[in-house]
């Protein structure tokens, strides 16, 4: 009897925490409809993996895009007409929070659907920032297998038993995050407003996304944070930048055009500082990638023009200064 109660018990959790994890699933509509402003209002309140899983979802729903911006908070500003392209024509799939390995990821997903972008500009984060985090998106099981080849990347690029086990437990705990994120009330009341609207009244802000999946970032002309404290490089990133490169080879190989740059920082913002020695390190090791690979990358940039007291801080670029950069590399129609 106390073994069946136990059978009983299991169960009923197991139940619970499925019920659990479908209450939190994204809504079946789609948010980058002129008609769904209300649920594109939202979408800021809500985690990376649910922003990465519409993207993809209205990605699936239509033609591919001429070109895709893929990046986080540094590039998801940035619309289709601070480029002069038409609507139908882009999409920023842009996962603030994300890292450059997010962007590998969502591109290798739509890829296998078919609906990748024909041409893909991915943010690289400026490499004095040192952030190259694995991806949050896609679902469990690929996300995964893409653990597992980390830890394989990690064995074979350095031989090193330790940092292979580190990478191990850095993966692992960040999968024991994402569960224990389900029971995170805001989270969970966020992820049912935008499911059920007509009964939960949804949080909203003034940062809301638009139809071609950018976001409208206001912020404060001055007085932001432009220090750019020393960045610690996380466990195995030279190992994964090797490893992510030959993926992007193999995007670009099955016939997406791919074009890579190094994220701005604001002007002064290195003044009087010298380079992070891991920062020069991931640079030569990135440009030999891209070279290696053949793909095009526009790293080391420069600095931007205009006042640095028109950015937010030293790293988020106002959306019209970096589609001015963006164009200056990109073979856009009317710009050159």
């Amino acid at each position: 009897m106390t073994h069946f109660d136990f059978r009983i018990f299991t169960a009923a959790i197991v139940v619970m925490l499925a019920l659990l994890a479908y209450l939190q699933g994204p809504s079946s509509n789609d948010p980058f409809v002129p008609e769904n402003a209300q649920l594109r209002a939202q979408l800021d309140t809500l985690p990376i993996e649910d922003l990465a899983a519409y993207k993809h979802a209205h990605a699936r729903a239509n033609d591919p895009f001429d070109m895709g911006l893929f990046g986080n908070s540094r590039s998801v500003m940035v619309s289709h007409t601070d480029l002069g392209l038409p609507t139908d024509g882009f999409f920023n799939f842009s996962l603030p929070g994300g890292s450059m390995r997010q962007s590998i990821a969502l591109l290798e997903e739509l890829s296998r659907d078919g609906k990748a972008p024909r041409h893909a500009v991915i943010s690289l984060d400026h490499l004095e920032l040192q952030y190259y985090a694995p991806p949050d998106y896609p679902a469990p099981l690929r996300r995964w297998t893409l653990a597992a080849n980390d830890v394989a990347s990690a064995w074979s690029g350095s031989g090193n038993p330790v940092l292979s086990a580190k990478v191990v437990a850095d993966r692992f705990l960040l999968e024991w995050d994402r569960f224990t994120n389900l029971f995170n009330a805001a989270r969970l009341r966020n992820r049912m407003a935008a499911r059920y609207p007509d009964v939960i009244r949804a949080s909203t802000n003034d940062r809301a996304t638009r139809t071609d999946g950018s976001r409208n970032a206001p912020f404060e002309a001055a007085g932001g944070d432009f220090s750019l404290a020393p960045q610690v490089m996380a466990v195995g990133v030279p190992q994964m930048i090797d490893q992510d490169f030959a993926r992007l080879d193999a995007l670009a190989r099955s016939g997406i055009a791919i074009t890579i740059y190094e994220s701005p920082l604001a002007p002064g913002t290195l003044d009087g500082r010298q380079p992070a020695g891991d920062a020069l390190a991931l640079r030569q090791q990135v440009s030999q990638a891209c070279d290696r690979f053949t793909l095009t990358c526009h790293l080391a940039p420069p600095a931007l023009g205009g006042s640095a007291q028109a950015w937010p801080d030293c790293c988020h670029a106002p959306a019209p200064v970096l589609a001015d950069y963006l164009k200056s590399f990109l073979n856009l129609p009317g710009n050159g």
